[in-house]
């Protein structure tokens, strides 16, 4: 199976957010890892202020979206 892990973007981080961030990048490899042992094909696709660009060279009949976005 073809997932798209879509996380956020976040342009800026100050010091209090970096341990933060930091944990939410860990997450969204460990997720991408473990669905590559399983076999699937995996993208990690950055979301900002335009998820359908984001999400455009997907073919939406071949790529089961994994959502890690707050925003969304």
């Amino acid at each position: 199976m073809k997932i798209i892990v879509a996380h956020d973007v976040s342009e800026t981080i100050d010091s209090t957010e970096n341990s933060f961030r930091q944990d939410i990048v860990f997450t969204e490899q460990d997720i991408a890892r473990e669905l590559r042992e399983q076999g699937h094909i995996v993208a990690l696709v950055p979301i900002d202020d335009d998820v359908w660009k984001a999400l455009e060279p997907f073919d939406p009949q071949e790529w089961l979206v994994f959502n890690l976005c707050e925003q969304l």
